[in-house]
């Protein structure tokens, strides 16, 4: 589970590009948002498990990269 903002600040997307993005894998099924338990105005991102089986195909760069962001991999 990863912090929006950091995970914001850690792939240098801006708080509106992020939130859509969140939207669109929340849809797919692949992210779930949570509230923060430490700020009530952030939310936390956590990989679901569909999103673990994606990262078992061939796409090393996504794979790379959320397994760096997520530590999961």
């Amino acid at each position: 589970m990863l912090r929006a903002k950091d995970l914001g600040a850690e792939v240098g997307w801006e708080r509106s590009r992020l939130s859509h993005q969140i939207s669109r894998m929340e849809k797919r099924g692949l992210v779930t948002r949570e509230a923060c338990a430490d700020d009530a105005r952030g939310s936390m991102v956590r990989l679901t498990e569909r999103a673990g089986m994606r990262s078992m195909l061939p796409h090393p760069n996504t794979r790379n990269t959320c397994g760096s962001l997520f530590s999961i991999l």
